[in-house]
């Protein structure tokens, strides 16, 4: 059967995992600046070896096998995940810190690993300099590129698809994602050994949501920004938490802080599967990143904080090898989780919740094999309450015209 089905189905993640591993190319993945990634299968290409369903993470991830097979940590959380041990700081340059969305711990480790030759390149994505409201996933070769790339983007990438051109080329390779983007990469290198190989260490961030194109349509339309003139666009950076920044062809400059855009009206246009995701600090990754929403850390943090999660020995290594580029501090779990508690409670707790509601209206869901809790009243209340919330914002910048 053709994966389009998934797409078609709604559950596509818009990873490009099944792009990259079609043996004949039959897959194709094109922008669109409205609803993401439209995927395609040339019929004539495809003989149906169903390779690409069986490293799609659309319709079902099975946590539990693929953490037996990729993680060896000794300590287990049905909420964390699998992991060594939990860390809290930054990276030690000043520059890279300031730049990125939180503590630029993902960048510094990047810029350093690369350096020592510990990988060739690094799978990143930057925004697509012709076209800046279009991700540009990347093979990251300079340090150059790497410091391009950082910041949160929110919007679909399909930076999986560039998981050919790591199989294809020589040398060793680290890779960056979303959670969606580490589960495509782990069902691919169980069917592709060479795969695993040559990736050296992939890191996730962390992940609450992530909303279709329109949500960056809807963001820049409300505000009267004119997307035909936006030469460069960035939605986190130049400190903590950051801002949407949009620089425009007649040198104008445009700036919203991160918690006035990031809003009810934005976070409306979630994707269907994202908002059916139960996995929000990359639970299949060697070492996981995020935000550390902490007290003791937003208060008066105005450069940006990380929490790192250890959750192999391959990550522990290759942490402990770039430790100059980073000053990190011991984490209990427990202040790791409340960091993320709203995204847990979002995306964890109330997910069986949103999946039945979701099938009742007819909507295709995901399966994970994995500890879930069981949904109480106030989670189909708040689930059902949140999604029509949304509804209504779109309904509304419809009527408005904020979504054209």
């Amino acid at each position: 059967m053709s994966i389009e089905w998934v797409y078609r189905a709604g559950l596509c993640v818009q990873c490009g995992t099944c792009a990259a591993m079609c043996p004949r190319s039959a897959i194709q993945m094109t922008w669109d600046s409205r609803r993401g990634y439209r995927l395609a299968v040339e019929a004539e290409l495809c003989h149906d070896c169903g390779l690409c369903e069986l490293v799609c993470p659309g319709p079902a991830v099975d946590f539990r096998q693929l953490t037996e097979r990729f993680l060896d940590g000794d300590r287990d959380d049905p909420r964390l995940g699998r992991f060594l041990s939990c860390h809290v700081g930054y990276a030690t340059d000043e520059r890279i810190r300031w730049d990125a969305a939180s503590g630029g711990i993902v960048t510094a480790l990047l810029v350093e690993g690369l350096r020592k030759g510990l990988f060739d390149a690094a799978l990143v994505t930057q925004m697509k300099p012709e076209a800046p409201l279009e991700p540009m996933p990347i093979l990251a070769a300079t340090e150059e590129e790497i410091r391009a790339a950082a910041g949160s983007k929110y919007c679909p990438v399909a930076s999986n698809v560039r998981l050919r051109e790591i199989l294809d080329a020589d040398g060793r390779f680290a890779v960056v994602g979303l959670p969606c983007h580490i589960h495509g990469l782990r069902m691919a290198q169980i069917r592709t050994p060479k795969l695993r190989a040559k990736v050296v260490v992939c890191i996730s961030l962390f992940c609450g949501l992530n909303m279709s194109p329109l949500g960056t349509r809807v963001a820049l339309n409300r505000r009267q920004v004119p997307r035909d003139q936006v030469t460069e666009l960035r939605y986190r950076g130049e400190g903590w938490p950051g801002a949407l920044q949009v620089q425009l062809r007649d040198g104008e400059t445009y700036r919203e802080d991160l918690y006035s855009y990031f809003d009810r009206s934005f976070s409306a246009y979630e994707m269907h599967h994202c908002n059916l995701c139960s996995d929000v600090f990359g639970e299949l990754a060697d070492i996981s990143c995020g935000d550390a929403w902490l007290p003791e850390y937003t208060a008066n943090d105005e450069r940006g904080t990380s929490i790192v999660i250890v959750r192999n020995t391959q990550g522990q290594n290759f942490l402990r090898s770039l430790d100059n580029a980073v000053d990190l501090v011991p984490l209990d779990a427990e202040r790791a989780l409340a960091s993320q508690e709203d995204a847990l409670t979002w995306k964890k707790d109330r997910l069986r919740a949103k999946a039945a509601l979701a099938r009742v209206a007819g909507r295709a869901t995901p399966t994970y094999e994995q500890d879930l809790p069981a949904p109480g009243l106030t989670d189909y209340v708040g689930s059902s309450t949140q999604m029509v919330t949304r509804w209504l914002s779109r309904q509304w910048h419809r009527l408005q015209g904020f979504d054209s």
